[in-house]
């Protein structure tokens, strides 16, 4: 994370991934990262590893989460994943992954600085496929969440 800034204060501090952006999901989220009880952030960047073997598959969101208050100090949501692109005969689908009920509005670009909307899709599963049957050979894509 960059320019994360910290007190240092609570009980128990830990960084918590959830499902989403929301104290249940953090609630029954996953800790990771040491304890940050009374370290202090100004402005830094903070790198965490996950353990070997687990990923950030089925997370959308990180808290600064107090376990035993079960209070969020600070959150914020991942940026949709672009699983999967594909493209052929002017056909290109791209699979995107991220938290359920977040609005997507899918875009092209053949230089990458003017976009143009393709389509606005409200992801209700987990992942939404997109299909372009208009794509350029030159086609850059990218998902916003609105």
């Amino acid at each position: 994370m960059d320019n994360f800034t910290f007190d240092g204060m609570g009980i128990a501090v830990y960084l918590y991934l959830g499902t989403n952006n929301t104290s249940q999901a953090f609630s029954a989220g996953k800790p990771i990262g040491p304890n940050l009880l009374g370290m202090v952030f100004t402005n830094e960047t903070l790198t965490v590893s996950l353990p070997p073997g687990d990923s950030l598959d089925g997370y959308h969101a990180i808290s600064v989460w107090c376990v035993p208050a079960h209070a969020n100090f600070g959150s914020g949501t991942f940026q949709p994943h672009i699983s999967s692109i594909h493209a052929e005969s002017g056909v290109a689908s791209l699979s995107v992954s991220g938290a359920a009920g977040q609005v997507y509005q899918l875009q092209s670009s053949t230089n990458g600085f003017d976009w143009t909307d393709l389509i606005l899709e409200t992801n209700t599963a987990g992942t939404v496929d997109f299909i372009d049957s208009n794509a350029l050979p030159a086609d850059l894509y990218r998902v916003q969440v609105q």
